[in-house]
């Protein structure tokens, strides 16, 4: 710091005055500086808190919970909905008994992952059957026509599915909503199929 004339005739007490504020100054500066950076870091981390209407950083979902849609031969539970990944994948618990079975259909716009728990599933893929034990995991990129239904013999099968980009939790959620004269109106459900990305090309293939 430079020192100027007037300065080395002040008496010790002004000299530790003008020490004082000089510091004070720099302090003040330096408060301005850090404290915008501060403020800026802990709203980015409001921002993008997977979990933030709850006040956390992250999503815990007990065993057994999550909103759920049991549909008899289908009972699914959502752990992890799109919301809470800012639409990045959307992950979902399913439970199925003997006589599920899902028709020929397929995704132009998203990929499903599957990791199968319990049971045993088989899938329809392209145009063969592969059947899917406990530990393996199935990949279908978008654009590939596939079914499933579990495999003859088998009581029940458990999955964990993947679906990114996410959405499919709103897609249970609106199809829950429907009535049961609007699920029974081709019109209808071709249109919210269609919004939802999943379009149908036929029954359940022979196996």
């Amino acid at each position: 710091m430079k020192v100027e004339p007037t300065e080395l005739a002040r008496t010790p007490n002004e000299s530790h005055n003008v020490t004082r504020r000089t510091w004070l100054s720099y302090l003040g500066a330096l408060a301005a500086m850090i404290v915008p950076s501060l403020a800026t870091t802990v709203a980015a981390k409001e921002t993008t808190a997977p979990n933030a209407s709850s006040g956390k950083p992250y999503v815990h979902v007990p065993s057994g919970t999550g909103t759920n849609y049991n549909w008899g031969s289908d009972h699914l539970f959502v752990k992890v909905s799109a919301a809470q990944t800012d639409g990045a994948y959307t992950l979902i618990e399913d439970n199925m008994d003997a006589s599920f079975a899902l028709g020929l259909h397929k995704h132009e716009a998203h990929a499903e992952t599957f990791y199968i728990l319990e049971g045993s599933i088989d899938f329809y893929l392209v145009d063969h059957w592969l059947t899917l034990e406990p530990g393996a995991t199935l990949h279908i990129p978008p654009g590939v026509p596939h079914a499933a239904a579990i495999t003859p013999g088998a009581k029940r099968a458990k999955m964990i599915m993947i679906f990114q980009p996410g959405g499919f939790d709103r897609f249970l959620s609106e199809y829950n909503a429907l009535s049961r004269l609007d699920r029974a109106n081709p019109l209808k459900m071709s249109a919210f199929n269609k919004r939802h990305d999943f379009i149908k090309l036929g029954p359940v293939p022979q196996r």
